[in-house]
Formats: structure tokens, C-alpha cells, sequence
């Protein structure tokens, strides 16, 4: 097994050796093959530290490599750009068409602007987005790509960020809408409900929980009217008011009997 060559540290460019240059992080093709042709002829690459203006601290700042091997690579990097640039553009539009064809194929419905957008932000260069990286295949990175897009566009998840919800919480409070948009687009159009979804109370109550200022007031208890009796109720009445009758007649006709006895 072959070792990784030993790169001593150096705190400042300036205690690089005199016939040796310093390289800044940066460009790929003159730092990749500056520490190759170093290495190839037994000399050593330094690496070069600095202080980090906003950290406070030590970071690497660039490598210090033979003077001549530079300038080598230098010419080299000049003479290779344009083809390299024409390589890099061809690799990113086969990159963008390969997003897209496995965009449409797992998301039919999905708008016209938003398959533009979606793109070009998920496959964006050196943005770190999943839309490029190699670590998945294509149709999971289409899939958290528009998880993502929709989550940030189509629902309140950065506001409820912006109130001070954790990002657990705000993506539970989302979740069903974010579902409910992502179906519509892949051609499966969610079941409209009347009644309040879980995760619109779920949301609500993250709302809530957010607002802490002030007391808290009570909620409003709703007035209810008198009760409408049923059919049902009002032939029990009938029949309860009908069989009460006759004894109620029959007592106030004895009461009027013993009356009328009394007064002749």
C-alpha cells in the first residue's frame, strides 16, 4: 500500500522556501496538478496556513509548490481552457437534460416555469444541492429536489423558520400540503376533505406555540341557541300532553262541581 506523501504545515507564505511559489485554494486543475507534478519529482508540497478574518483562526489557505512546476501548469491550464470549459459545459447540460427527462417522467403535471426553475437551481454549479450530486441516482435527486422546491415555495415552512420554529416541527406542520402538492404534480390529485386536516390543527398549534408574547386568551365560547326538537320528540309531547288531558279535565270539573255545591 502506497502512503499519502507527508505535506508539512506552514503558518505564512512567506516561510515557503525561496525557489518554491504560492498557490491559492481555488481553481482545481492548477492545485490538482501542481501537488501531482510536485510529488512525481520527489519534492515536497507544502501547506499554507492563515488567519481567517471572520473564524479567528487558522484555515488553509492555499499549498506552496517549486516555482518552474507552476509555471508549467500554468501554461498548461491557458492552452486547455476553452476545451475544458466547452467539456465542463457539455457535462452540465447532459446533467440538466437527465434532471428534467426524470423530472417529467415521475411528475407529469408539474408546471412549465417550474420545471425551468427547478432545474437550474437544483443543478446549479458549486451550490451544493442534491441536483448534483453523484452519492444518488437521478430520480432521488429529483424527488428531494421537488420535496424541497416545494416545501420552500408552496408552503409556510420558512415563515414558521422565521418565527422561531425548530425545522422538526415546521417540516411536521407542512408536511401535508407539501404531500398534497407533490401528488397534484405527479398526476394524483389528493381527495379534497371539508373537515380540518391533522396537520392544519398541527400547524395552528406550532403557530401557538410560537406566540409568546402577551398573555394568552382564552378561547370563545360559542353561544348555543335553544334546542329544535325533533319529529320524534314532538309525537312524545303530543302523546304525553294527550294522555294528561281527561284526568286534568276531570279534576276541573269536580273542582268546579264542589265549587258551585259550596256556593249554593
Amino acid at each position: 500500500m502506497i502512503s499519502k506523501p507527508i505535506e508539512p504545515v506552514v503558518a505564512d507564505r512567506r516561510d515557503l522556501p525561496r525557489h518554491y511559489r504560492f498557490l491559492a485554494k481555488g481553481n482545481v486543475y492548477l492545485t490538482a496538478n501542481c501537488r501531482r507534478r510536485t510529488q512525481d519529482v520527489d519534492e515536497t508540497v507544502y501547506i499554507v496556513q492563515s488567519l481567517h478574518p471572520r473564524l479567528q483562526k487558522k484555515v488553509q489557505s492555499g499549498i506552496g509548490i517549486p516555482a518552474t512546476i507552476y509555471r508549467d501548469v500554468l501554461r498548461a491550464e491557458e492552452a486547455t481552457r476553452s476545451i475544458r470549459a466547452a467539456a465542463v459545459q457539455r457535462r452540465d447540460e447532459a446533467m440538466a437534460r437527465e434532471f428534467e427527462a426524470s423530472l417529467m417522467k415521475q411528475f407529469p403535471k408539474v408546471p412549465g416555469d417550474v420545471v425551468n426553475e427547478l432545474v437550474r437551481h437544483a443543478t446549479a454549479k458549486r451550490s451544493g444541492r442534491v441536483g448534483r450530486t453523484g452519492l444518488l441516482d437521478p430520480d432521488e435527486r429529483v424527488r428531494l429536489a421537488v420535496n424541497a422546491h416545494i416545501r420552500h415555495r408552496h408552503t409556510e415552512y420558512d415563515q414558521l423558520l422565521r418565527d422561531g420554529a425548530i425545522r422538526e416541527d415546521a417540516r411536521a406542520a407542512i408536511r401535508g400540503k407539501a404531500a398534497g402538492v407533490e401528488k397534484e404534480w405527479a398526476g394524483n390529485p389528493p381527495i379534497r376533505r371539508a373537515s380540518t386536516t391533522g396537520n392544519n390543527r398541527l400547524m395552528r398549534k406550532t403557530r401557538k406555540a410560537l406566540d409568546s408574547e402577551g398573555p394568552r386568551k382564552k378561547p370563545a365560547i360559542a353561544l348555543r341557541g335553544p334546542k329544535i326538537p325533533t319529529n320524534m320528540e314532538k309525537q312524545q309531547r303530543r302523546k304525553k300532553a294527550n294522555s294528561s288531558w281527561p284526568k286534568l279535565a276531570h279534576g276541573s270539573h269536580q273542582g268546579e262541581t264542589s265549587q258551585g255545591g259550596r256556593q249554593s
